[in-house]
């Protein structure tokens, strides 16, 4: 997610001075993510895996490739024009290109994240809004907890929605999403779909994001559109 807010160029009172800093620190290692995430957060998932370490998440990204297919490659291909070589090669299941994409992942926590984790507010931002949330979903239900997480977020019945395109629907079949909340991203909620049928929802956190360095990972994510349906 630090890598998605790093090429915005919104919010430059809030991620100004952190992008500064995190154009000298990243290293030539970690190019190639830029390749696969968008600042928008339409992104393809296996580059963004949801995962409690590190190591977990190198290895989702490491068996991604054989599920890879053509469609996902000119999607990402065809909204980069030009796209580099090493795009395609990483469809092409090419071993040196998925070593090259585990090495950027790790390149770019160890130059972003790591030197800064022991004293971020990020992990305080986190923590506030779950606690936050938390009292919000027990006061008053899980309407009000949703409806929270955007100024355009509402509910239409049992459907809820975000005011915003692109359209998307889905239904959850009885399975409440996750709640991932984030100090980097500012925009509409994001709908990751996981492995086992499950759904992510990441949204703003309560708290604003830290003016200075500070970092944060994230779950692969796919834009929420403007229904979304919720059996509470």
């Amino acid at each position: 997610m630090a890598l998605i807010a790093w090429q915005r160029t919104d919010e430059r009172a809030v991620f100004g001075r952190w992008r500064a800093a995190v154009g000298r620190e990243l290293p030539g290692r970690a190019r190639p993510l830029l390749d696969l995430l968008r600042p928008d957060g339409d992104n393809p998932q296996f580059s963004e895996p949801l995962s409690r370490t590190l190591e977990e998440g190198l290895a989702a990204v490491r068996e991604a490739a054989p599920r890879l297919g053509d469609g996902l490659l000119y999607r990402v291909a065809g909204r980069t024009p030009g796209a580099p070589s090493r795009l395609r090669a990483l469809w092409g299941q090419d071993r040196t290109a998925w070593e090259r994409l585990e090495t950027a992942v790790g390149s770019a926590r160890e130059a972003v994240i790591a030197p800064h984790w022991p004293r971020m507010r990020i992990r305080r931002s986190f923590q506030a809004d779950v606690a936050r949330r938390t009292r919000l979903l027990a006061t008053h239900g899980i309407k009000a907890c949703l409806a929270g997480t955007h100024p355009k977020a509402g509910w239409s019945g049992t459907v809820f929605e975000v005011g915003e395109p692109p359209d998307r629907e889905v239904r959850l079949g009885g399975g409440g999403p996750l709640l991932m909340p984030s100090a980097f991203w500012t925009g509409r909620p994001l709908l990751a779909d996981r492995p086992d049928g499950s759904h992510v929802l990441h949204y703003p956190a309560m708290s604003p994001p830290p003016p200075g360095r500070a970092v944060v990972g994230r779950p692969d994510t796919h834009q929420l559109g403007r229904r979304h349906a919720v059996t509470p």
